[in-house]
């Protein structure tokens, strides 16, 4: 305000002219040069505080970026080793179920399936598990009857009764050795009659071999 006042004070005292020169050569410039200082120390103060903050803001946008690359990195390392783990747990129960199969299919009927799931592995080795145990019973009870006609058959063969047995189609499947001797020694009788009969061809031949008129005897 005391600038001002001298200001003004000089205009009314003499010309515009003289003013000016006042403002520029006189006192006004030790005010003029003093603002000039200020003025320069605003501007260098506020290019340092930008520059500052522009500093600030590299170094920030910097350490988001390290921040951001390392989160981006630890996701990546993530979501491979869950794609190794998912893999690694469908692969080996799936090639352990193979080895199963493959062991049932060679005959190995004691396979250990020791896999315990409710998902659809645990119900493929749940299926294996079955099919061993049922094929495995089966198997036993077929060695059963093998066995036991095994020695019906035995009792047949060494009988001195003449067996002879045919299928649901009349089919001569069986001829015990006292059968065979039998149609053998009376092959020329039976002849006299059924011209075409061969004792030798009888095994596996239709009882309709015996008549004359085979569809006369069903």
């Amino acid at each position: 305000k005391p600038v001002r006042d001298e200001i003004i004070a000089s205009s009314r005292a003499g010309t515009k002219e003289q003013s000016a020169e006042w403002i520029i050569k006189g006192k006004g410039f030790g005010h003029f040069s003093k603002l000039q200082a200020v003025l320069n120390k605003m501007m260098d103060f506020s290019n340092n505080k930008a520059e500052f903050f522009m500093q600030s803001a590299n170094a920030q946008a910097r350490h988001s970026t390290s921040w951001m690359v390392g989160l981006l990195l630890i996701v990546t390392l993530l979501a491979i080793w869950i794609a190794f783990t998912i893999t690694r747990a469908i692969t080996c129960p799936l090639n352990l179920a193979v080895k199963v199969a493959n062991g049932i299919a060679e005959g190995n009927l004691d396979n250990p399936i020791s896999f315990v799931s409710t998902n659809e592995l645990g119900q493929v080795f749940a299926a294996l598990a079955r099919m061993q145990a049922r094929l495995r019973e089966r198997i036993t009870e077929d060695k059963r009857i093998a066995d036991e006609a095994l020695r019906i058959n035995r009792a047949l063969d060494n009988a001195t009764t003449a067996v002879l047995i045919t299928d649901n189609q009349y089919e001569v499947i069986y001829l015990n050795e006292a059968a065979k001797h039998l149609f053998k020694d009376e092959e020329s009788k039976i002849r006299t009659d059924l011209p075409q009969f061969r004792a030798e061809l009888l095994l596996g031949h239709n009882v309709d071999f015996f008549h004359k008129n085979p569809a006369s005897q069903r």
